[in-house]
């Protein structure tokens, strides 16, 4: 299996959908809303869900390309999060907590996917050694 920082990641993001599902209320509490936003709050922690839920299932069984795909949408997600969501936050605090958590989050898909990318890259290159036509072109070099 390849890429599997990713979809390890994107295992997470999957359980985060769930607890999007199981527990609407933590995302107003976070953004530290009072009672009249509550509801709001509950209907974007479940568009999350939903959102996050999709993402992750192309990123835990696609293909290495559209783990790539899931990866990056979900980096861009990360950031639009960090951009939309964290300046609604009560107070400063809260603020820092979501968009902290939304970027450090986005920054730990890019660490997975770099490093995915460069073990695929180095598989691809051994592999291409071990084919005869490859052995063939190390000799000859």
């Amino acid at each position: 299996m390849t890429m599997i920082f990713s979809r390890t990641l994107s295992a997470a993001t999957a359980a985060y959908a769930g607890y999007c599902f199981a527990e609407p209320a933590h995302l107003p509490q976070a953004l530290g809303w009072k009672a009249d936003r509550t509801e709001t709050g509950k209907r974007i922690a479940y568009a999350l869900g939903i959102r996050d839920a999709a993402i992750s299932s192309v990123g835990v069984f696609g293909d290495r390309h559209q783990v790539r795909r899931a990866m990056q949408a979900r980096m861009f997600f990360d950031v639009f999060d960090a951009a939309v969501l964290a300046p609604q936050g009560a107070d400063r605090t809260a603020q820092l907590k979501v968009g902290g958590t939304a970027l450090a989050y986005g920054v730990l898909n890019l660490a997975a996917l770099t490093a995915d990318s460069r073990r695929v890259r180095k598989a691809s290159q051994l592999l291409t050694l071990t084919t005869p036509a490859g052995v063939a072109r190390s000799v000859l070099r």
